[in-house]
């Protein structure tokens, strides 16, 4: 007789877990989202204090920001958002 409620609440669990399975996906996504957030929230911070208040070179995967926003004088700009930024 256990064996026939185990199995009936296997069924009843299986059913439900399909029919919020969509929900479940997108709450993990949201939770991982939020967690690398999170973890990346000091590096701006550290970018800034080591190339500009330091003075240190950026690694070479983060020149890619520099030339994007450095303009024939090395310095930019930053506006409003509704302006663009000048560099």
């Amino acid at each position: 007789m256990a064996s026939g409620k185990r199995a009936r609440f296997r069924q009843i669990f299986l059913t439900h877990l399909c029919q919020v399975k969509g929900r479940l996906t997108l709450a993990v996504l949201c939770t991982l989202g939020v967690s690398a957030t999170e973890l990346l929230k000091p590096w701006p911070l550290k970018i800034i204090l080591d190339h500009v208040v330091l003075d240190r070179k950026l690694p070479h995967a983060l020149k890619v920001l520099l030339e994007a926003f450095k303009g024939s004088q090395g310095r930019c700009r930053f506006t409003t958002a509704q302006e663009q930024a000048t560099c």
